[in-house]
């Protein structure tokens, strides 16, 4: 069921069309295409601008112009000059200016903007060529038919990714979208099962209540609760389960339609009641069934509260997309409208506050005031004193000195990092200096083409065993147990980095991520772990010690998390070791970013959508080459011009922030080490293994994991006769990979005393660092020697820039960095290899991947392991 609305932020004057379009002739032979939303202009004057949909804002508008037939798609690739199409179009010379404007709709609002947008496009330029001839009013049924097949067609030219189901508001009221099969005479029969086009349904007024508007109105109130979600992978997933037929998904799928019947009804009837209970049903009976990842922290924080405020005068919850989070409506009592609205809004915004750092927010939550639109698309002609196109008034003075004053504001934040994180000023100019110079780089990783990789044999390894009818096995777990008892073994657990895979480039801390819901309750990364060490912690009779490795970006909100949630119920000890290494990113090589798309393998895309990619990347190589290959990032917020250097210093940083030290005074019985990345969710202090590295007497041992076809990043390999860890960045060959049995979950076990040992330090220098600077200057020195040892790696990381209202780029940065797993490479240090089950190994770098890990079992055994 969709409905035609015109939209206004609450408070911000009277609700008027989400989209609107204008176009005029100009004396200029040119395409003149102007978006006010998204404050950009460009003039194109051949036909390889305008078929180039990636190299600017401006890609829909583009695909509008060829899908509405003003330059048809089949003159791409051919020499024919512009000006002579538009002559032949206008019947003189000159050209046109297409200006378009979205009412304060934030980029992945799930409001259909992109198929409203497009539409509106076409059928302004539709009637501009003649191909529609009434030039004022709406459209015939045979013209919104037409404008919404030219609309998909412009989304798949346009690589947007909307789909059928967003064509309602070409369409007047309120009506129903339902599929159709094809059938003989369709363009689509025999090559398609379905037809391209839905059928459309309007209900007519006499089908509705005479107060239908004011009832929906009063009653249904839309906000968007300001988070920018991917619901690609989530898209994905409904796909594969429908495919599949995974049973509960698809008897899911059946209450779905039924209510979907049942909803029709209740809008017939005006039944706000019931069309509430309905809606929320779907929601938590169908649509989350079939798909639990659609929901979040925020969205079910957000529900119970509405309903713990309101009670049985809330009604109802409307999802609208792949993803909640962005646009999402209430049905609420009639009376009560005005209040909710505000309530809402201040709800929303206190969740953002609580959510902030953990959820990937692109604008300020806002609430909608709405009308029924029962006229679709309209046009008029506007002449004399009113043919104006609107647009935005700013003084140009009032821009260039608020500008300055940020600028001088963030130089200042840009040296606060800089001199509290250890930014090292001088390695920084010399890294930049080898990058410029060719000598380092992401093409230059990987080790000489010389270089001997072979997979590991079985004697390279020790495979752990849980078997405790073997002696051996016994003998580690009385070991480990006997470990646990007198608290020898600490955890851990890198929490340094953002989630540039799991958020797409936004600055969320993921170690606080609330990703799955464990025990009937959203869970973050950091609980979970909480949650293994509260579990040996009630077992064995021990206050186990706890470390998060930090980093700038993520020290702050870590400690605001764990003190509003109380370490998760955790009493043990809880640190927090802040890091002493910072990077500062660079614009990258246009050789690195050429040499990571096309000499890498790629996934190839649909035809269009490969175009629309290239098209991008060529822009952003452009803009990578007019700010200056291999100088400092500065464009976006200072936070984000730097980057954590890498987790070679997650454990060196816990010696030069004295963590360590704290840790072996709080507890001088401490041995060993257990470190994991966040994001390796399976890990836990398992007697076996405490007894296995302790009795095996190596400084470390480095858990490896049979590798799946998806694992990506590398592995343990045999390189020229020495067992090591190598990245894959680092691998002579990108098929290297494919050869390698198993893959590095770089969790490691550290045996202390060894460790510092083959430093050059030991126990005591560590604890005199608390007080005593001498040491502390021998240890600093100590570490820089390892790092100078140890390869400087160049690689590219995507950076999320909110520039707008819900607008947002990701922009290709490069960052150096150091790898952990790059100790194995060095012969002073005794390095062994344990391999481990999958479950143990596994991590969740995507959020493609949580529901398999869901469905294999994982998530069931991680939820085992721990107390909550």
């Amino acid at each position: 069921v969709n409905m035609s609305i015109d939209l206004a932020v609450r408070g911000h004057g009277k609700a008027k069309p989400p989209v609107e379009c204008y176009c005029r002739y100009i004396k200029e032979p040119v395409i003149r295409l102007v978006s006010i939303d998204l404050n950009c202009r460009k003039d194109i004057t051949s036909l390889n601008g305008i078929f180039n949909f990636g190299s600017d804002y401006l890609g829909l508008l583009k695909a509008g112009v060829i899908a509405s037939g003003v330059i048809p798609p089949s003159y791409e690739g051919t020499d024919i000059p512009l000006d002579s199409i538009l002559k032949k179009l206008l019947g003189k010379r000159g050209g046109f200016e297409l200006v378009t404007n979205v009412s304060e709709i934030p980029k992945g609002s799930r409001l259909a903007v992109s198929t409203t947008l497009l539409a509106t496009v076409i059928t302004r330029l539709m009637r501009f060529s003649g191909q529609i001839k009434k030039q004022t009013g709406g459209l015939s049924e045979e013209e919104r038919r037409i404008v919404a097949s030219r609309a998909i067609l412009g989304e798949w030219l346009g690589g947007s990714g909307g789909g059928w189901q967003d064509s309602g508001g070409i369409w007047p009221g309120i009506k129903i979208i339902e599929g159709v099969e094809a059938s003989k005479g369709d363009p689509e029969y025999g090559i398609s099962h379905g037809r391209l086009l839905p059928s459309h349904s309007v209900l007519a007024r006499e089908q509705l209540p005479s107060d239908i508007e004011e009832t929906l109105r009063k009653s249904i109130v839309l906000v968007h609760g300001g988070l920018s979600m991917n619901v690609g992978p989530v898209l994905e997933m409904v796909t594969t389960r429908y495919l599949l037929r995974y049973r509960t998904e698809w008897l899911a799928r059946q209450k779905g339609h039924q209510y979907f019947f049942d909803i029709v009804e209740a809008i017939k009837e005006g039944n706000m009641k019931q069309l509430g209970k309905l809606c929320d049903a779907d929601w938590n009976k169908a649509t989350k069934m079939i798909i639990p990842w659609t929901s979040n922290a925020f969205t079910e924080d957000l529900i119970a509260q509405a309903k713990k405020q309101f009670g049985k005068k809330y009604l109802g919850f409307i999802m609208l997309g792949g993803a909640s989070g962005g646009g999402m409506g209430f049905i609420v009592e009639p009376e009560i409208h005005n209040e909710f609205c505000n309530a809402i809004l201040k709800i929303m915004r206190s969740l953002k506050k609580r959510y902030e750092y953990a959820l990937p927010f692109a604008m300020e939550p806002i609430v909608y005031d709405f009308n029924l639109n029962y006229k679709g698309i309209q046009a008029q002609i506007l002449k004399g004193k009113y043919a104006t196109i609107p647009c935005k008034n700013k003084t140009l003075t009032s821009e260039t000195e608020d500008k300055d004053s940020r600028h001088e504001k963030m130089d200042n934040e840009v040296e606060r990092i800089k001199k509290e994180n250890g930014f090292d000023e001088k390695a920084h100019r010399n890294y930049k200096k080898l990058l410029k110079s060719g000598r380092i780089g992401v093409g230059n990783n990987r080790l000489p083409l010389t270089t001997v990789v072979e997979n590991v044999g079985p004697e390279d390894v020790t495979v752990v065993s849980n078997d405790l009818s073997n002696s051996d096995t016994a003998k580690f777990k009385r070991t480990g147990q006997e470990l646990l008892r007198k608290n020898a073994v600490a955890v851990v657990t890198y929490s340094g980095g953002l989630g540039s895979r799991w958020c797409e480039g936004a600055a969320v801390v993921k170690a606080i991520n609330p990703f799955v819901v464990m025990k009937r309750k959203h869970r973050t990364f950091v609980e979970v772990h909480l949650g293994k060490t509260s579990e040996m912690k009630h077992r064995y009779q021990q206050q186990v010690q706890h470390v998060f490795t930090t980093s700038y970006l993520t020290h702050g909100p870590l400690q605001q998390e764990l003190a509003v949630a109380r370490n998760y119920g955790y009493d043990g000890r809880v640190y927090l070791s802040r890091g002493h290494s910072i990077g500062h990113r660079i614009y990258p090589m246009e050789r690195d970013l050429r040499f990571l798309w096309e000499e890498l393998s790629q996934q190839q895309l649909d035809e269009r959508a490969e175009k629309v990619q290239s098209d991008a990347r060529e822009a952003l190589i452009e803009w990578a080459r007019s700010k200056g290959e291999g100088e400092d990032y500065i464009d976006n917020t200072a936070i984000q011009r730097f980057n954590p250097p890498g987790h070679f210093f997650e454990v060196p940083n816990m010696l030069r922030n004295c963590t360590l030290s704290k840790m072996l005074v709080d507890n001088p019985n401490l041995e060993h080490l257990m470190v994991h990345n966040a994001d390796t969710l399976g890990v836990f202090l398992s007697p076996i293994m405490i007894g296995m590295h302790h009795l095996g007497g190596k400084t470390m041992n480095f858990e490896v994991t049979p590798r799946r076809y998806e694992d990506k990043g590398g592995g343990l390999a045999k390189v020229n006769g020495k067992i090591q860890l190598v990245e894959a960045l680092a691998l002579p060959r990108e098929e290297d990979e494919f050869k390698l049995s198993y893959y590095n979950t770089l969790t490691n076990w550290i045996n202390i005393d060894k460790f510092l040992e083959t430093l050059g330090l030991s126990r005591e220098i560590v604890v005199d660092a608390i007080e005593n600077e001498k040491a502390r200057n021998e240890i600093d020195k100590a570490l820089r020697r390892l790092e100078q040892r140890v390869r400087t790696y160049v690689t590219i990381k995507d950076v999320k820039l909110l520039w707008g209202a819900g607008q947002e780029d990701i922009y290709p940065v490069a960052q150096f960095e150091k790898l952990w797993g790059d100790l194995t490479w060095l012969e002073d240090f005794n390095c062994g290899f344990f391999v481990v089950e999958r479950r143990r190994g596994q991590q969740l770098k995507d959020p493609a991947q949580l529901d398999r890990w869901v469905r294999d079992g994982s998530r069931d055994y991680v939820a085992g392991k721990a107390r909550f």
